[in-house]
């Protein structure tokens, strides 16, 4: 079996929404509780020194391809459980894991890049009026520096979007569903950028309430990748 990319209209981004929504309001419950394993994992991950933030991204992938699977699960008509979060293990861990490691890669370099900035040090029990001050401008002038390392980081976790789907369903190596989901994504910008704007509009509410509407959000996220690989990606016999 091979697979095909289709070019859709901008308004499939809307589509995508729409019919993660359809699943989320199916199994609530089931899917908030499936995220919150997810961030709690992720969390637990960041508070092991040195090495938990490292394995923590590198396994991020793996995690995002076992909701990729509880979704699938739930559109032929079965149950999402807290242990398909942990199900792509038995799938493609190794090439979902060197997904990861391409996303930690860029971190560095991110990171690496932002320690070039010299942002000034300032001491909390010293700080001044005069301190704090100078502190804003010296980040106001390196501004510039953050939102280029923002950037970088969003362009490759977006050419890496439907990486995770493509591994959960597909049996292949690493490089070929970042080629394959790079390649869909070009062919697609205009229903990411619609999808993009939705997402973002739903993250801003989300934020207001303290926060709380992050218990919609992130399951609708998490299932978007799913949504808009069925829409992209064509199976061939």
């Amino acid at each position: 079996m091979s697979i095909t990319v289709n070019d859709v209209p901008a308004a499939a981004g809307a589509g995508w929404f729409k019919a993660a929504f359809g699943l989320f309001a199916a199994q609530p419950f089931q899917w908030i509780a499936l995220t919150a394993l997810w961030m709690l994992v992720t969390l637990l991950s960041l508070a092991v020194p040195l090495l938990g933030p490292v394995i923590g991204t590198m396994l991020q992938p793996v995690f995002v391809a076992g909701m990729m699977l509880a979704a699938r699960d739930q559109d032929s008509g079965r149950l999402v459980t807290v242990r398909h979060l942990f199900a792509a293990f038995q799938v493609n861990p190794r090439a979902l894991i060197k997904v990861g490691s391409l996303v930690l890669a860029a971190e560095i370099v991110a990171l690496l890049f932002l320690a070039m900035a010299e942002l000034p040090k300032i001491t909390i029990t010293t700080l001044s009026a005069e301190e704090l001050q100078a502190g804003r401008n010296a980040l106001a002038g390196h501004g510039w520096k953050l939102a280029l390392a923002a950037g970088f980081l969003m362009c490759v976790n977006t050419i890496l979007w439907f990486s995770a789907p493509l591994l959960a369903f597909n049996a292949m190596p690493a490089a070929h569903a970042i080629r394959w989901s790079a390649y869909a994504v070009f062919s697609n910008v205009l229903p990411l950028l619609c999808f993009a704007a939705l997402m973002l509009a739903l993250f801003f509410f989300a934020m207001l309430p303290w926060g709380l509407g992050l218990i919609v959000a992130l399951p609708l996220l998490m299932i978007s990748h799913y949504t808009s690989y069925k829409s992209v990606f064509s199976a061939l016999e």
